[in-house]
């Protein structure tokens, strides 16, 4: 979700107590190694809204070029409102422009005075934006007489009720509209016009076009316009200056509360005028090595709704803010804060994903902004205690290493249950243990594993034949047994001439029917346990070297 700020203000930045979200000695909430870059207590810079603080651009007395239209001045159409427009063949003059028959009417608001019962003014007045990424905002107000339409470098991005729809002409009749006829001008309320401007603008020289239209114009004793336009810089951005009024400093938190009983006074550090519809702030926190921060949390204890940034990227909005472009005066939902002694964060926030590209090596810049209700005048409240930290990714380890309340997550559970298999001792949930279980994710089997075969015998019977005994370990192990002479053992110093002797022995017995080997040798023996098909084969066991033992002629 995508918000931006209409606003326009100063501001400088603090740094705050960490050099570096790795090897910090701060204390940790989680089982990780979590490291604080801002919370409670915390400098920064703050700003409390109580009315719109922007820059003008163009506004009374800015330089112009117009043409007053008395007859048809051969345009066409609108196309005296784009960029590239030649208008070297106007005349020069200031906002406000028009004219004025009645006394006590908008002579004080005319600079430039045109012939009476004009049908029309065109007007062409320019402005230089240097970085039109860094614009945030655009706003326009207006005092005229009696319909206008405003173009911003060819794009209609303003036109007065009382201007009909479609392309206007030179003598289109407006309906009746009274300018302020005030001293100074009143432009109304300003109007956020970012959405048709901030596309349209480009570095460098760009071109606002105000036109202004007559009702009865052969009749009409006045006409006059003067247009304010407002660019407002991203104050989220690092590069943004808040270091003059009505900027500010303080710490976190920030807000006030009117309320006798219960309240947030405890929480509040820095108190703002009650009612302020917003408070924006900006603290600064240091990273030493950007690619060593893993995780990034956000949490926060605020009353009504809050948004973060990241060096101008927009990390988290909170429920309570509305989608789309934020101004000062944007109102939230209610959210009520914990009103406690302490800040309750809540649930910290996994901002990674946004955040950590937006980190630089070195200084960085959080900005919150906070909201009130969409009436503040009855809001008893606002407050703002931010906590980012940077945390470990998560290791298996059975502990909460990234510090979001999660514990392993992303790594496999086969039975699904509070711990991921790594720690899990039974991960097939069977009631035996993964160390003793031949199948550890197969629940319907929880024999033991093979183990080696032990307390290997040879025997003489009564009936005088070789007997080849071993410890059994269990039912539905069955036995592998290979050998060979003795003699084979010298040359190649292993048993890797055995040969299988018998193949899936059911029980822990052998009868040898061989011949006896000729006097001066004799047999060896080697017995391995297997139990098909999940529990797998043992070994022969391992030689001298520790490499397993494999005869050639193996059983299958």
């Amino acid at each position: 979700m995508r918000r931006t700020n209409g606003f326009l203000a100063p501001v400088v930045i603090v740094v705050v107590g960490i050099a570096s979200a790795t090897g910090s000695s701060l204390a940790q909430s989680c089982g990780g190694d979590e490291a604080v870059l801002v919370e409670a207590g915390a400098s920064m810079r703050y700003r409390a809204n109580s009315a719109a603080d922007d820059s003008p651009i163009i506004q009374f007395a800015s330089e112009l070029r117009y043409i007053a239209n008395l007859s048809d001045p051969s345009i066409p159409g609108v196309s005296w409102t784009a960029e590239g427009f030649n208008d070297s063949g106007w005349t020069p003059g200031t906002y406000g422009v028009g004219y004025e028959l009645s006394a006590g009417g908008a002579q004080n608001l005319l600079q430039t005075i045109v012939p009476a019962h004009a049908f029309s003014v065109f007007t062409r007045a320019r402005f230089t934006v240097d970085d039109p990424t860094a614009v945030n905002g655009a706003f326009l107000g207006a005092d005229y007489d009696d319909g206008v339409i405003v173009w911003v470098n060819g794009m209609e991005a303003f036109r007065s009720p009382e201007m009909p729809a479609g392309t206007p002409a030179w003598n289109t009749d407006a309906t009746t509209h009274e300018s302020s006829n005030a001293a100074v001008p009143n432009y109304g309320t300003p109007r956020d016009i970012s959405g048709f401007v901030l596309p349209a603008l480009h570095a460098g020289e760009n071109v606002l076009a105000v036109g202004v239209w007559n009702s009865g114009a052969a009749a009409s004793t006045d006409l006059v316009v003067v247009p304010r336009l407002s660019l407002a810089p991203d104050w989220t951005r690092p590069d943004f200056d808040d270091s003059a009024a009505p900027w500010a400093d303080g710490v976190y938190g920030v807000g006030y509360d009117t309320d006798t009983t219960v309240n947030a006074l405890a929480l509040i550090a820095t108190t703002v005028p009650e009612h302020v519809a917003s408070v924006f702030t900006r603290t600064r926190f240091d990273i030493a090595d950007r690619t060593s921060v893993h995780k990034l949390f956000l949490g926060a204890d605020y009353d009504d709704g809050y948004v973060a940034w990241i060096n101008g990227v927009e990390v988290f909005g909170s429920a309570e803010v509305p989608a789309g472009r934020l101004t000062w005066s944007t109102g939230a939902e209610l959210h009520e804060s914990s009103n406690g002694t302490a800040p309750n964060y809540g649930t910290l926030r996994d901002i990674s994903a946004r955040g950590i590209p937006a980190l630089r090596d070195g200084s960085n810049v959080l900005a919150v902004g906070v909201w009130n209700t969409a009436t503040p005048s009855t809001s008893t409240d606002l407050l703002l205690v931010p906590r980012l930290s940077a945390g470990e990714s998560d290791a298996c380890n059975g502990l909460d290493d990234d510090c979001d309340g999660l514990v392993d997550e992303g790594f496999p559970n086969f039975d699904h249950d509070a711990q991921a298999d790594c720690v899990d001792p039974d991960d097939d949930n069977d009631g035996i243990a993964d160390g003793v279980d031949c199948a550890p994710f197969d629940s319907s089997n929880a024999a033991p594993p093979v183990q080696e075969v032990r307390d290997l015998r040879w025997t003489r019977t009564d009936i005088r034949t070789d007997v080849q005994s071993w410890r059994d370990q269990g039912a539905g192990v069955r036995y592998d047994l290979a050998g060979g002479l003795i003699s084979a053992l010298r040359p190649d110093g292993g048993v890797v001439n055995g040969a299988c002797l018998g193949d899936d022995v059911g029980a822990a017995l052998y009868d040898d029917a061989r011949a006896k080997p000729t006097v001066g040798d004799a047999y060896y023996y080697i017995v391995r346990a297997e139990k098909p098909p999940a529990c797998g084969t043992g070994t022969y066991g391992v030689a001298t070297s520790g490499a397993p033992r494999a005869p050639v002629s193996d059983c299958p």
